[in-house]
């Protein structure tokens, strides 16, 4: 084969190190994945793993979702169902829905609606990032966030029993860079390394896409989510397709069904939402205790004022509105709203429509607008599936029917889980270690990206600024573009949304800076002809997570011919080399100079050697290899913009984090140790008020000390338990553990040294130990005198049995060997003597004295007596050899000796002995 060709199949060495590899990254990618989806009230979790069920997880309290909510008392930090039963006490201390807040100013519609509904102040880091300020911290909104992520984590691992360490978390569409971006760093906070940020909208469809069937041709449908915050509608399209699986080595892959989800238009609105419904409820509430209850404040108070009874007030609007979902009146009842003051009024589904009429265009316009966007009329709409715990309100549900038509609602969905078990297929999807339905999804960015720079500054020439509109509304995630800039000095690229007239509450401004350096220093020396074509490439993707980022930038001095490729792999220096040692014949011409410039100056001298052809070929040679590069590879900075996060900062919240779980675990020891602390004093109570066993197997002494041990310890724990250190709890339960009376002293101090120290440790368990040998004591006793009756009556028929056929066979084989009969007889009697005796002293013995043996002992004994019993009952009898005719005998003996004889002289063919020739 000539060397230039190529194989037409791979070898066997590189298929089989692909396969190896492939092999490899299939095992290191199928460890646990963590699917969140993140709502503003609540959120779910679901762990992919090989060998677990594919289901949402439990919380702590054993339910399906947690809410979005931390609490922080001292060092603590409590998430989910914790935090919640805290919230109406702490309403200063509990950052509830700090999704509405992700990156968003105070001017936001998303951070007035989190005012309007929390109490707790608002304020900013020092990056203009957004934070909540409790009673004693300003705590960033990430870091509110993470504690919940580590929740979500903690559930994962333990139902996975190994770490997890990779997540994919879902988002609103409308989402723009600074919020995923907070997503991102939240989760690294947590420990999380998060491999793909999904639209939620998208989640839902996979979810949809999760056990069904479709067409070659695209049916499209609709997802309505609308959630606590806000109210998105995506429009997809799915089909099904034969196409080539991307894991396949094969040269031709093998053809796979694939379910294709693409994403074509998209609507949001951010006015809208389950808590716009809540905060209407609580309005109503407030209205009526004004007019009701409120009447009794005095001093001119308002319940307005109050952050408990705000918070109290909001808790119950959320419960009323949940039941007026399938009610038409709701009864409101809060104990102790304010001032002691309880407060009950009747709510009704039409009262609650009125006050949310003014939502209707909100509920129905985000539709229009994603058909509007992928041009599609609503005919073409196969179905419009509701997900969102908010869908199930009869006003959203009937808005949504008169728009679309009631036969277009599709009821057959989980509106609650859908995202969360989509994610969770969409993450095992994209990670391609997991063995799932092959769903691929194609998503868009709804919003356009700007990019500006500066002009090249010509003399005399006022500076400008050029705006590029980069990638327009409605892109494909995973689109890349490649600017080519005419720059030859570092400048910076400057990335913001495009505005959007017909999408007012649309991202606008800036998202981040890229610095390019390196652009000056290559261009000092370098004259005007050599940077007539200069340029600048930067490449610029918008991935599969909707995060826009920088690629590579280079600077490109002029496009590279083909000769000046071929010179670059030969070189340039060697092919010099060839034509001064070709033209220098017996001059010892051996060049050592390591440049090409020095190699031009030694050929020089032999120029006038060369044909005028082989002159050109070699001044073209000098003049490329004095060339600069054609390329230049350029620095990339690019700053985080008003909401990213900085290591430094990420580092110091983690060392929060940390501290917080330390201080967690610290509580939950301290908490334990109380908790076995108290529950010793109450059982040692009950012994000695109730147990009569224990009474009975003490003295009065013993029952004394141990009496006022425990009320001193009770005392104690009443009255410092609350506030003592972990340690001393688990130092007065050894203690009380400990106590010992004077005849119980006076007996162990017979004892060894190490004797005496466990018997001190161990009084009321050791009067316990008296109580149970006495119940277990009859028991085992009487089974052991059962077992030796049967051993003995099994001896007396085995021997009688041998007896009988030893007189009648005498030539017949024994079951039995004598060895095996006296054996288990000296057992039976060995162990018959010891329980006789035994039982005799204990008799001797009082209830409240230590017992002259243990219930252990009998029943080890049984053990062995019924062991070697059952062997020789299991013991099969032996077969009667048969007895061999004489003759038989006689035929048997010959054939030997023929044997013998022919293995004495061995023969080989043809009837020479082994040794002849």
């Amino acid at each position: 084969m000539p060397l230039h060709s190529r194989p037409r199949h791979p070898s066997l060495v590189v298929l089989l190190a692909a396969l190896v590899s492939a092999l490899f990254l299939t095992s290191a990618s199928a460890a646990s994945l963590l699917a969140i989806d993140y709502g503003t009230e609540s959120f779910k979790a679901s762990v992919v793993k090989p060998g677990i069920p594919f289901d949402v997880l439990l919380t702590k309290e054993g339910k399906r979702k947690a809410p979005s909510i931390v609490t922080f008392r001292g060092e603590e930090r409590l998430v989910g169902g914790e935090a919640q039963s805290l919230a109406t006490r702490f309403p200063q201390d509990t950052l509830s829905s700090v999704k509405l807040l992700l990156a968003h100013p105070p001017s936001h519609a998303q951070s007035q609606l989190h005012s309007s509904l929390f109490s707790i102040p608002q304020t900013t880091t020092s990056r203009n990032s957004p934070a909540l300020q409790s009673s004693k911290l300003s705590v960033p909104v990430e870091e509110a966030l993470a504690y919940q992520f580590v929740y979500a984590k903690e559930m994962a691992e333990e139902q996975a029993k190994e770490p997890v360490r990779e997540a994919v978390v879902t988002v609103p569409g409308w989402f723009a860079d600074g919020e995923r971006k907070a997503v991102v760093d939240a989760a690294e906070i947590a420990g999380l390394r998060v491999v793909g940020l999904v639209n939620d909208g998208s989640a839902a469809a996979v979810n949809y896409a999760m056990s069904r069937t479709f067409p070659p041709e695209p049916s499209y449908h609709l997802i309505y989510d609308l959630g606590s915050g806000s109210l998105r509608v995506t429009l997809v399209s799915l089909r099904s397709a034969m196409l080539p699986d991307p894991l396949s080595l094969a040269e031709t892959p093998q053809l796979k069904n694939v379910t294709s989800i693409e994403v074509h238009g998209f609507g949001y609105d951010l006015e809208v939402g389950g808590y716009v419904f809540d905060r209407a409820v609580r309005d109503l509430l407030v209205e009526a205790f004004e007019q009701t209850t409120g009447k009794q404040l005095e001093g001119g108070k308002k319940v307005t004022d109050d952050k408990r009874a705000m918070a109290k007030l909001l808790r119950e609007a959320s419960r009323v509105k949940q039941v007026l979902s399938a009610n038409t009146a709701a009864m409101a009842r809060i104990e102790g709203l304010i001032d002691d003051l309880d407060f009950r009024t009747e709510i009704t589904r039409s009262a609650l429509e009125s006050r949310a009429s003014s939502l209707l265009p909100h509920l129905t316009d985000p539709i229009q607008r994603a058909l509007d966007s992928a041009s599609l009329p609503l005919s073409s709409v196969e179905s419009v599936i509701l997900v969102g715990g908010s869908s199930r309100v009869p006003f959203v549900q009937q808005a949504v029917a008169d728009k679309v038509g009631e036969e277009k609602i599709a009821k057959n969905v989980n509106a609650d889980e859908a995202a969360v078990l989509g994610a969770a297929l969409y993450g095992a999807g994209i990670t391609r270690g997991f063995r799932t339905k092959d769903i691929r999804v194609r998503d868009l960015v709804p919003f356009g990206i700007d990019v500006a720079y500066g002009a090249e500054r010509k003399e005399g020439a006022d500076s400008r600024i050029i705006t590029t509109h980069l990638f327009p509304p409605n892109s494909a995630t995973s689109s890349k573009k490649t600017l080519t800039l005419r720059k030859t000095t570092d400048f910076s690229l400057d990335f913001s949304y495009a505005s959007s007239p017909s999408s007012p509450s649309a991202p606008s401004g800036y998202l981040f800076s890229t610095h390019l350096k390196g652009i000056s220093a290559a261009t000092a020396n370098l004259t005007a002809e050599q940077l007539v074509n200069a340029t600048v490439k930067v490449g610029v993707e918008v991935d599969a997570s909707g995060l826009v980022r920088v690629g590579k930038a280079e600077l490109v001095l002029r496009e590279v011919e083909e000769e000046e490729e071929e010179a670059k792999k030969e070189g340039v220096t060697d092919k010099l080399k060839g034509l001064f040692n070709k033209f220098s014949s017996g001059k010892n011409a051996t060049a050592s100079s390591s440049s090409s410039s020095a190699a031009a100056e030694e050929t020089a001298a032999s120029k006038e050697e060369l044909t005028d052809d082989e002159k050109r070929q070699l001044d073209e040679m000098i003049r490329r290899s004095q060339l600069p590069p054609a390329k230049i590879r350029l620095a990339v900075e690019t700053s985080k913009g008003v909401t990213g996060m900085g290591s430094e900062e990420k580092m110091e919240l983690k060392k929060r984090l940390r501290d917080a779980k330390t201080a967690l675990t610290r509580k939950r020891a301290h908490e334990e140790a109380r908790n076995v602390l108290e529950s010793y004093v109450y059982r040692v109570r009950d012994l000695l008020s109730h147990n009569e066993a224990f009474v009975a197997a003490s003295v009065e002494s013993e029952r004394k000390a141990v009496k006022e041990a425990m009320e001193r310890t009770a005392e104690w724990l009443w009255d410092e338990g609350e506030g003592a250190e972990t340690k001393v709890l688990k130092e007065k339960k050894r203690d009380l553990e400990c106590v010992s009376s004077q005849r119980f002293s006076w007996t162990i101090n017979k004892l060894t040294r190490f004797a005496r120290a466990r018997a001190r440790r161990k009084l009321v368990k050791h009067i316990l130990s008296r109580s149970t040998e006495a119940s277990e004591r009859p028991a085992a006793v009487s089974s052991l005198r059962d077992q030796l009756s049967k051993s003995s009556s099994f001896l007396s028929t085995a021997r009688a049995d041998s007896a009988a056929l030893a007189k009648s066979d005498p030539s017949a084989p024994q079951r039995f060997t004598g060895d095996e009969l006296d054996s288990l007889d000296k057992l039976v009697r060995e162990t018959q003597a010891w329980l006789d005796d035994a039982v005799k002293r204990q008799e001797k013995v009082k209830a409240y004295e230590d017992p002259a043996f243990k219930v252990v002992e009998v029943e080890k004994r049984a053990k062995e007596v019924e062991r070697e019993t059952a062997k020789l009952e299991k013991k099969k009898m032996p077969r009667r050899k048969k007895a061999v005719p004489a003759a038989a005998a006689t035929v048997e003996e010959e054939t030997e000796k023929e044997k013998e004889k022919a293995q004495e002289s061995p023969k080989e063919e043809g009837g020479h002995k082994k040794d002849e020739l």
